[in-house]
This record gives structure tokens, C-alpha cells and sequence, in this order.
């Protein structure tokens, strides 16, 4: 069925979402209300949009190759996610560094799987796009004292999706 990449895709994310609670994708709808003026949308359709781009570059990915959605999947959410703690960290004068250290270890085998499901630019290249997206957000972030508070989600949600698509780039 040509519908099952995206039905897939749609299954995990509900998955991370129940999961999770939905505490990125809130961080990220409270962000872009608060960046813009209140009640206009914007939350609404920076959610809409960010959720939209994962689906569709996930069913892109499944359409490629099964292993190479599964192993970009695992490796987003893992890197994303160390992308909470950079962010913290950035945030904090006096960060413990131990925290980066482990994070960085936990992306080890993620990122080790990417290789033979697709290949050394199946590495790199969603790292490179997740990285910069991150640091954008965070620029982006340093300007606005008043969204300290959703920083993380906002970085977790962008860097995952720009993951998958430096993973679609790549494939």
C-alpha cells in the first residue's frame, strides 16, 4: 500500500508523543506564541508545520529503505534529545560538563547504526543538519530572554526534524 510509509510514520510519532507527554511539542507551540503576539496562531502553525515535516521525511525515508527509517528513527530521537542537554548547558555558566560527556555517549550506538543502514553520508549528514538547526534556535533563543523556559523543546523538536531531513538528504 503506497499510504504505509506514512501511516508508519504517523504510528511513531504518536508513539513518542504519548510517550513523552507532549512536553516538546508544548515548548514549541508556547514558543512560537510567545515570540509573535499572543493568540494569532502561531503556535499552532509552527506545531502543524514542524510535525508535518517529520511525517512526510520519515515516508520519504520508509519509501527508501526500511532499515534506513528505523535507524534514522532511533538515531533522531536519541540526538535531539542530547540536543536538551547542549542547551542546558549553553544556558548555565556553571554546567558540569559530565552531563554533555554522557549525553554524547548515549548517541554512540544510534549514530553507529546509521553507517549500515545507509552508509558514512547517512552519518554525517543529519548530524551537520541537526547541529546547525540547533545553534540557529539557540541564536535565534538568546535574543528572546523571555523563552528561557521552552529553549529545550524548541531545540529537541527543531533538531529532530532537521535530523530526518539531513537523513532524507542523505539517503
Amino acid at each position: 500500500n503506497p499510504l504505509d510509509p506514512f501511516v508508519a510514520a504517523i504510528a511513531c510519532t504518536i508513539a513518542t508523543v504519548l510517550l513523552t507527554g507532549a512536553l516538546h511539542e508544548s515548548a514549541l507551540f508556547r514558543f512560537a506564541e510567545g515570540v509573535a503576539q499572543p493568540g494569532n496562531g502561531h503556535g499552532v502553525l509552527a506545531l502543524v508545520l514542524v510535525l508535518l515535516a517529520k511525517l512526510a521525511l520519515l515516508a520519504g525515508l520508509a519509501l527508501t529503505s526500511e532499515r534506513a527509517v528505523v535507524a534514522a528513527l532511533f538515531a533522531g530521537h536519541v540526538v535531539s534529545r542530547f540536543g536538551l542537554v547542549v542547551t542546558q548547558w549553553a544556558g548555565s555558566p556553571a554546567a558540569d560538563t559530565r552531563s554533555l560527556r554522557v549525553g554524547a555517549l548515549w548517541c554512540l550506538v544510534p549514530l553507529a547504526l546509521l553507517v549500515p543502514a545507509g552508509g558514512v553520508a547517512f552519518l554525517v549528514v543529519p548530524v551537520i543538519t541537526a547541529a546547525l538547526a540547533g545553534f540557529a534556535v539557540l541564536r535565534f533563543c538568546r535574543q528572546r530572554p523571555e523563552t528561557a523556559a521552552d529553549r529545550p523543546g524548541v531545540v529537541q523538536q527543531v533538531c529532530e526534524a532537521a535530523f530526518y531531513l539531513g537523513a532524507a538528504l542523505a539517503a
